[in-house]
C-alpha cells in the first residue's frame, strides 16, 4: 500500500468536504451564480463532484448492477454531505487495494490508476471552479491546497 497515495485521496476528501461545508451556508442567489468557463453554477458543479466521485467508486468496483447510482442535483447541498463523505472513504479504501483491482467500463479494461488519478483531477478542476465563482461574488478565496491541509492547526 502506498501511504503517500492515501495522503492524496484523504486531501480530496478534506477538500471537497471543506468546500461543500462553505457552500451549505450560501444563498440560493450564490449557489445559482456562475462564470464563464466554469462548469456551471455553484451548486451544479457541486453536484457534478458527488455525482463523478460516486461513479468513479461504481467503476472501480467492476460496474456492479447492483449499485443504485445517485443523482446529485436532486439533492439539497446538505444531502450532498453523506454521499460525498461515503465516496471520498471508498477512494481511499480503493487507493489502498488499487493493485488488486481490476476494473472495467462497458467491458474494456481501464487500469485502476487512470481512474484514481481521475477522481482527484476532476474534483480539483471542479473545486477551483467553485472558488473563482465564489471569489467573484465577494466570498473571500477559500484555501484547500494540500499546503493547507497538511498545516498544523492553529
Amino acid at each position: 500500500m502506498n501511504t503517500h497515495l492515501l495522503t492524496q485521496f484523504h486531501h480530496n476528501l478534506w477538500a471537497n468536504l471543506k468546500v461543500l461545508d462553505i457552500c451549505a451556508a450560501l444563498s440560493a442567489d450564490t449557489l445559482n451564480a456562475t462564470d464563464g468557463g466554469a462548469y456551471g453554477t455553484v451548486f451544479a458543479t457541486l453536484a457534478h463532484i458527488v455525482n463523478g466521485e460516486s461513479w468513479y467508486v461504481w467503476l472501480l468496483h467492476g460496474e456492479p448492477a447492483s449499485v443504485q447510482r445517485i443523482n446529485a442535483f436532486e439533492m439539497s447541498v446538505a444531502d450532498m454531505r453523506p454521499h460525498l463523505e461515503k465516496s471520498g472513504k471508498a477512494l481511499i479504501e480503493l487507493a489502498g487495494a488499487a493493485d488488486g483491482l481490476a476494473p472495467t467500463h462497458q467491458g474494456i479494461a481501464v487500469p485502476a490508476g487512470i481512474i484514481l488519478a481521475q477522481a482527484t483531477m476532476h474534483a480539483t478542476e471542479h473545486r477551483t471552479n467553485i472558488t473563482t465563482i465564489l471569489a467573484r461574488n465577494g466570498i473571500p478565496k477559500l484555501n484547500v491546497s494540500v499546503w493547507e491541509f497538511h498545516s498544523p492547526e492553529d
